[in-house]
């Protein structure tokens, strides 16, 4: 068992300025793998949800979502918006910099595991940051950078937690724990691959410690199960609240189905492998990849004159690798297969991704270890190369399905209509849409839109559809505003009542187009006896140009 984990080639600290060097040109490896990947992919990639809803929030410094139970759901995204306010190629900038970050804490993280596992440590992390072929999500930036940053989380935190064991670090243990906790806060499903943790203690050492490596595993267990209580107490005690994590208790009826379900997703994860279309591979972005994939393999596994001593895995610790890269996976679909909402690839290979990427990184070298030794590293080089290829094919296969389908169009052309027919609008206006295109699918993206963009002044009303977070109705005395209450705190939403002199009715024809309606329209409830509806003189025209219009600029 020490034999095939590894423990028995744990380095020491006075080793480490051995394998520095190695280590920065793994790193720079992949660096220029996540810069040649995620080049080619759109900051407009929009699902057409909750973009506006971030945007609105983060321009005002909020960063939770109550009715998810997230009190830090966007402080992964936070530092685009830092980087970048009111401009979406920041969000894009992050997003792709947290993708490629995990490449890197994988490859950190195996290093620690099995020192002299370069090759391995450099696949690892290399297929983390190449390899999610069916994640269509991984290119909407704006809304998944909470998925991108919260595996960086897990990462981060699993890697200070091994570094404070090796070092025997007490303040690493701390700074590892708040990491977790902070990444939990922000998206509860990351618990599930933190509980990994004692086993990697396993990999540096824990077998031969076994007291100490009991006494850290009580306090990390310790640690997660007071983040899921915190989410599963209230829960329970009020099953009507509206939040995400309501599904969890329409668990899959019988253990065969969950792991019917946890194995479907291994698949679209690994069968792409298999069968790939060579159609997908014919764009200038594969073999750009391929090239720095290429030179990174070089870079990170020539030899380096003096060896430290330590030899790349053997079999056995090929295939403990793999096993841990198989748990890794299992952990990190599990939190999204205990839901009856998602079923396909959507969301789920984020927090799976480092999982397969060492899987497939330990799979490549226990292949080429079937060859002659000369041979092997040129083998595993090409079985690394289909790898790359096929998954930068699958990116841009993706990527043109996102220029097709992506909400942000036809959005932002509503959007550049409606500011162009309402400049501004004067303080407590209630702007009300009724679309004919279904370009808006939920009410709260709309509200969150005109809210953002016209600095609170006005918010916004779409007719007819999914309200989800606010409760609109017209009666005798206006129209009624009503977020839910647990938002009202946090998003500083109260009730609003607005009068119908103070809203203004957009109309949409059949080809798109919007106008201001100067007459109370049909579609709507009927205008009370005694109201008033005077669209025009809530209008303020002649102002400067509205500074949150940046975001609808072509970005650079």
């Amino acid at each position: 068992m020490r034999h095939a984990l590894g423990t028995g080639s744990v380095s020491r600290p006075d080793q480490e300025g051995r394998s520095s060097g190695r280590g920065l040109s793994t790193a720079a490896g992949i660096a220029a793998l996540g810069v040649a990947t995620f080049v080619w992919v759109r900051a407009t990639n929009f699902r057409g949800y909750d973009e506006w809803v971030i945007a609105s929030l983060l321009s005002r410094g909020v960063l939770s979502f109550p009715y998810a139970d997230r009190p830090l759901n966007l402080l992964w995204a936070l530092p685009a918006w830092i980087l970048a306010p009111d401009r979406l190629w920041g969000f894009l900038f992050v997003h792709a910099a947290w993708l490629t970050l995990a490449g890197i804490l994988t490859a950190l993280l195996v290093r620690r595991l099995l020192p002299g596992a370069t090759t391995l440590a450099f696949l690892a992390g290399a297929f983390t940051v190449v390899w999610m072929p069916s994640e269509k999500t991984r290119l909407v930036s704006v809304q998944m950078i909470l998925y991108s940053g919260c595996t960086v989380g897990t990462l981060l935190s699993l890697w200070l937690l091994v570094e404070a064991w090796w070092r025997r670090r007490l303040s690493l243990a701390v700074l590892a724990s708040a990491c977790a906790l902070a990444t939990a806060l922000s998206l509860e499903a990351a618990l599930s691959p933190l509980l990994i943790a004692p086993v990697l203690l396993l990999f540096v050492g824990g077998w031969e410690d076994k007291k100490r490596w009991f006494r850290w595993t009580l306090g990390w267990l310790a640690l997660i199960t007071a983040a899921v209580l915190r989410i599963v107490v209230p829960m329970l005690h009020s099953r009507a609240a509206v939040t995400y994590q309501t599904d969890v208790l329409a668990l899959a009826p019988s253990p065969v189905r969950l792991v019917r379900h946890v194995l479907s997703q291994l698949g679209y994860h690994l069968v792409p492998l298999a069968d790939a279309e060579v159609r997908e591979l014919g764009t200038p972005a594969v073999p750009l990849v391929v090239i720095v994939f290429v030179a990174g393999f070089l870079l990170a596994t020539r030899p380096r004159g003096q060896t430290d001593g330590r030899a790349e895995a053997g079999r056995g610790e090929l295939m403990g690798a793999g096993l841990l890269g198989l748990i890794f996976a299992l952990l990190g679909y599990l939190p999204f297969m205990l839901t009856r909402v998602i079923r396909g690839p959507v969301r789920t290979q984020f927090l799976a991704a480092p999982g397969v990427g060492l899987l497939l990184g330990a799979g490549v070298l226990l292949l080429a270890s079937m060859l002659p030794a000369r041979a092997r590293p040129w083998v595993a080089c090409l079985l690394g190369v289909w790898v790359a290829a096929v998954g930068t094919g699958r990116t841009m296969a993706l990527q043109r399905e996102w220029t097709v389908s992506s909400a942000y169009s036809d959005q932002r052309r509503m959007l550049l209509e409606m500011t162009a027919l309402v400049p501004d609008v004067k303080t407590h206006t209630l702007i009300v849409l009724l679309q004919d295109g279904g370009v808006w699918s939920y009410d709260f993206s709309f509200s969150h839109a005109v809210s953002y963009l016209y600095e609170r002044r006005g918010r916004g009303h779409v007719a007819g559809i999914d309200s989800m977070l606010c409760t609109t109705r017209f009666d005798a005395d206006g129209v009624m505003s009503e977020p839910l209450s647990i938002l009202r705190g946090p998003w500083h939403e109260e009730v609003t009542r607005y009068r119908y002199d103070e809203l203004v009715v957009l109309g949409e024809d059949p080809r798109g187009g919007l106008s201001v309606l100067d007459t109370w329209p049909a579609a709507l409830p009927a205008l009370p006896a005694g109201a008033v509806y005077a669209p025009r003189l809530r209008i303020v025209t002649g102002g400067p140009r509205l500074k949150r219009l940046k975001i609808l600029d072509p970005d650079p």
